[in-house]
């Protein structure tokens, strides 16, 4: 035993060594165990909690709508899903595209054939004032036309195009009941033992040269789909707001002197409107198979008057300043007409021209023309006043009508212009004045 004591004297360390592994396991077994539980438990608490707020968590699912008036799909507080996830990008994908569709068709309705008369002066003429002064005058001559050089003006192309025309000259006429007189009143006097028509001779003789001057309308009736020509075009349904249908010639303008570029762009943009507004009447009186209906077949009989309002940018005059209205819209103003539409500092997609016709047109298909309208380009009709037309005084003038009863329809309407293609072509003056911001077309 004393060995054995003299031995863990000499070896103390070891053996205190020895004393403090062997105790020290089963305690850090121990409290190694408790901390564990420690640990665990408040790991699990951590992610209990993460866990319970991933499921309680809502998402709101949305997907806009393409019209203005249209609202817009949503699924409110829905937990998240994958597969919900998908779906939605795909609807929101899908929605754009056809946003950016609608948008291109739009353009391309709006726009249709509508390109400058002379190309070269917008929207930035040439800084060569030679070049610049050519370009004008070509403009001007193209509008209204110039008999030196025996040019016709667009004017009257447009009208023939579309099938308008003058009724016969009234000389043309006279003319042609004159020979038939002459052929008449010698053949029946040939025959006659007196040498005198008599009351009866006298009385046949002016009904057959009445149904000859007649016949001349209805023969003109049928070369032609309606009456009109460039008397049609008037400057005066505005008053003081009028545009000039068609422009000055430049030995009419002030000082001779060619007007600035921003005019010149108006009476292009006018040209376009009076376009809109003829092709609606061709396609009134267009058959469903084609075919062009002469005067007695066609809705409208004849165009009395065309007229449209100026922009408003020249003076002291500039656009409204309205503000924005939601996400997206364009501001309106009740008090300028039912619709509201105007042009606005605030209204960045489109601008707005009126306009106003008068004509004679079918009593019982008058909704025809007005359907025309509206699908001829983005034309709204404001409002309708009829009034009666004395056919009788119309035929004394060369207007032959046809046998269906006709009215006198004054027709205000509204244009839009949309600026996704317009602006492109704006002189700096129009676009600075109208608050024009150019607006890429959508590929």
């Amino acid at each position: 035993m004393s060995g054995l004591l003299g031995w863990v004297k000499g070896h103390l360390v070891v053996v205190i060594c020895t004393v403090v592994v062997l105790v020290s396991l089963p305690l850090g077994f121990v409290f190694s165990s408790k901390m564990n539980a420690s640990i665990r438990t408040s790991a699990e608490k951590d992610g209990n909690e993460q866990l319970r707020q991933i499921q309680n968590a809502r998402v709101s699912y949305v997907i806009p709508s393409l019209a203005p008036g249209e609202p817009p799909v949503e699924l409110a507080r829905q937990a998240p899903n994958a597969a919900l996830t998908a779906w939605v990008k795909e609807q929101r994908d899908r929605r754009s595209a056809e946003a950016a569709g609608v948008m291109r068709r739009a353009i391309e309705f709006n726009r249709r054939d509508h390109r400058p008369i002379v190309e070269g002066l917008f929207p930035t003429p040439p800084q060569n004032q030679t070049q610049e002064l050519r370009l004008k005058n070509e403009l001007l001559n193209r509008l209204t036309g110039n008999p030196v050089a025996n040019q016709r003006s667009v004017y009257e192309d447009l009208f023939a195009e579309v099938g308008g025309g003058a009724p016969p000259a009234p000389e043309q006429v006279f003319e042609r009941v004159r020979d038939v007189e002459e052929r008449e009143r010698e053949r029946l006097l040939a025959d006659s033992p007196t040498g005198q028509l008599t009351a009866e001779q006298q009385t046949r003789l002016a009904e057959q040269l009445t149904n000859r001057r007649i016949g001349e309308y209805q023969r003109r009736a049928r070369e032609i789909s309606f009456y009109a020509d460039m008397s049609s075009l008037d400057r005066t349904g505005f008053e003081k707001r009028s545009s000039l249908l068609p422009p000055p010639r430049l030995d009419q303008t002030q000082g001779g002197a060619p007007p600035h570029v921003a005019e010149f762009f108006q009476w292009q943009w006018d040209y376009w409107l009076v376009r809109d507004l003829l092709s609606a009447v061709e396609r009134a009186n267009t058959a469903p198979d084609g075919d062009r209906l002469d005067v007695e077949h066609s809705v409208v009989k004849r165009v009395e008057k065309i007229s449209v309002e100026m922009l408003p940018i020249f003076g002291d005059e500039r656009p409204p300043r309205l503000a924005a209205s939601g996400a997206g819209g364009v501001p309106l103003d009740p008090s300028v007409s039912l619709t509201g539409r105007v042009t606005s500092d605030g209204n960045k997609m489109y601008d707005v021209r009126r306009a106003k016709m008068t004509v004679i047109v079918s009593a019982e298909r008058l909704p025809v023309f007005l359907d025309a309208l509206t699908q001829t380009n983005m034309i709204t009709v404001l409002g309708v006043t009829l009034g009666e037309v004395d056919v009788w005084e119309d035929l004394n003038r060369g207007y032959f009508y046809g046998r269906e009863p006709v009215v006198r329809a004054e027709v205000e309407l509204e244009t839009l212009w949309l600026r996704a293609w317009m602006s492109a072509l704006m002189p700096n003056y129009v676009r600075q004045r109208l608050g024009v911001e150019q607006i890429a077309e959508p590929d």
